[in-house]
């Protein structure tokens, strides 16, 4: 019986959002996920931290 790999959607590309993403397509979690999605409000990654310029 194989294993079945899941998909991963991370809600918010904030910095905890991308830190997990960013985690979870390191080699050893690779082969447990199909696919790691961020889905972002708007078009700005970095939640408080991104720059306003």
């Amino acid at each position: 019986m194989t294993a079945k790999r899941r998909r991963v959607a991370i809600l918010g590309g904030g910095m905890a959002g991308l830190s997990a993403a960013w985690r979870l397509s390191e080699p050893g979690w690779q082969k447990r996920f199909e696919s790691v999605t961020v889905y972002q409000r708007g078009w700005r990654l970095g939640g408080k931290a991104a720059s306003s310029r």
